[in-house]
């Protein structure tokens, strides 16, 4: 992409200047205007407002500024699509140690530190 922010803040050139963040954000609010409309038409006042959890897999790198971008920062709310604060879960992709393309070596990215990278998206239940 040639953008050196975590990719959810990424513009990508629609009229409306939306970012991939706010956009699936609207995306979860239809879907809890579709749910409201279905509870309200059983009449049951026991069932309380739908709730959608949006849970959102992050680097190491790019943790801090997405929990900026979408919790306390300035437009944080525009940037989360109006979702409610507390409905919006950021945790931190699991790491792993880098190794050649054989398999054979560990790599350093410094003199005595292993290099490590994010473990794929397999690691979401760990990491959940």
């Amino acid at each position: 992409l040639g953008f050196n922010k975590p990719k959810g803040m990424y513009n990508i050139g629609l009229p409306s200047n939306k970012t991939l963040f706010q956009l699936q954000a609207e995306k979860i609010q239809k879907l809890r205007a579709l749910a409201r409309k279905y509870t309200k038409k059983n009449k049951d006042s026991t069932i309380p407002a739908p709730r959608i959890p949006w849970y959102i897999m992050t680097s190491e790198a790019t943790h801090s500024e997405t929990v900026d971008f979408l919790l306390s920062g300035k437009d944080a709310k525009i940037h989360r699509g109006n979702l409610p604060r507390e409905d919006v879960k950021c945790f931190r992709q699991g790491m792993m140690p880098c190794v050649s393309k054989d398999g054979k070596k560990i790599l350093l990215s410094s003199v005595g530190k292993i290099a490590e990278s994010p473990n794929g998206n397999g690691g979401l239940y760990s990491a959940l």
